[in-house]
């Protein structure tokens, strides 16, 4: 299922949360603008006849390919899109206190106006631009507005330590294991690893592969590594091993 991104270019709107016991709203103004994830129940309404919002819809595993630089920052944008890609069911938004911000307002008409090119048949490169505005756009507000977001939904507390604990994952995927990840948050084995099972639909061994068979393509499409490096690198000393994961991941040898 893709996320969306409501940009409020003009007038105002309200965002509606459906919680546990009562819908939640939250009054956006002018160039503010709210990152919802996949599968969250929420509703917009625009707050007069002249009030413009732009929607914009990427496939969940669009953003993960596309935009993984992202998620190595360190801040609350790169932990929301950490819970939203690997959360089977995250029911937090975030909310950008933007103003009127002139360069972003530009960047949002910009896609705008690509995306309509685009489905005029547009030439080749078309989709390369588009992802270059959507860089350009979270750089920006990562940038300007850092200090202006907000967290609307609910998130429980066990549901807090997930993009945490990715992230631990991936900085250390070369040489981390099962055992050393629930050492390091002081959890036993078997809680830590029906808590990843529950908390993302995928075990532990599956998201390790994940981060490093990502890295393996990254390596061989923009290095000059021979295979054993790039297995070397990424912590496999079974080269049998790698071309194995890589072709379970891939579909080809790499």
């Amino acid at each position: 299922m893709p996320m969306n991104h409501e940009e409020i270019l003009r007038g105002g709107c309200r965002f509606f949360v459906q919680e546990k016991t009562q819908d939640r709203e939250t009054v956006l103004n002018e160039g503010d603008f709210v990152i919802i994830p996949p599968e969250m129940n929420q509703a917009v309404f625009t707050g007069g006849e002249d009030a413009v919002t732009v929607n914009i819809i990427l496939k969940r595993s669009t953003f993960g390919d596309s935009f993984y630089s992202l998620l190595l920052e360190n801040d609350s944008i790169s932990d929301f899109f950490w819970q939203m890609l690997y959360s089977k069911g995250s029911n937090r938004a975030l909310v950008v206190r933007c103003g009127k911000d002139e360069r972003l307002r530009s960047i949002v008409l910009d896609m705008c106006g690509e995306g309509l090119f685009c489905r005029k048949g547009a030439p080749a490169g078309g989709n390369l631009m588009m992802k270059g505005y959507v860089m350009l756009l979270f750089g920006w507000t990562l940038k300007a507005h850092q200090q202006k977001m907000e967290d609307v939904g609910s998130i429980s507390a066990s549901e807090a330590v997930l993009p945490v604990m990715i992230r631990y994952i991936r900085e250390n995927y070369t040489t981390v294991t099962l055992t050393s990840v629930a050492k390091h948050f002081g959890k036993s084995e078997g809680y830590l690893s029906r808590y990843i099972r529950r908390e993302t639909g995928k075990t532990f061994r599956f998201l390790l592969k994940e981060f490093r068979m990502k890295q393996a393509a990254n390596m061989i499409e923009n290095s000059t590594c021979n295979m054993e490096e790039v297995a070397a690198a990424i912590g496999y000393s079974d080269i049998s091993c790698f071309y194995r994961n890589f072709k379970e991941s891939f579909g080809c040898t790499p």
